[in-house]
């Protein structure tokens, strides 16, 4: 959130996963946080327990609560498959990285 703060057009990047084949692409918007809060990798959001780690679906959220969201905030989720410590990026997820990057570039 404090990344955002100030700003009135705001894209936040992140990972999801067990909606489909690694490398999709989903966009989303300040409206849709519970929705790219369901496509979080299992175990991810049960880790949060404060509001020093909270994910993008929940910071969207607290923001919301707080009338701190930018007037613009859209959210990139590329789909994964293995979120491990170390784990590198599969040739699909490479692919979805490189095609966001050219869509902000246009």
């Amino acid at each position: 959130m404090e990344a955002w703060t100030g700003f009135d057009d705001v894209v936040v990047i992140d990972a999801c996963g067990d909606a489909g084949a690694p490398g999709r692409i989903h966009v989303f918007d300040s409206g849709d946080a519970e929705r790219f809060a369901s496509l979080q990798p299992r175990g991810r959001a049960s880790r949060r327990r404060s509001s020093h780690g909270l994910g993008v679906a929940e910071a969207v959220a607290f923001a919301r609560a707080l009338g701190a969201l930018p007037a613009r905030l859209v959210i990139y989720a590329i789909e994964g498959r293995h979120f491990g410590a170390g784990d590198g990026l599969s040739p699909g997820v490479d692919h979805a990285v490189d095609e966001v990057v050219a869509l902000l570039v246009q």
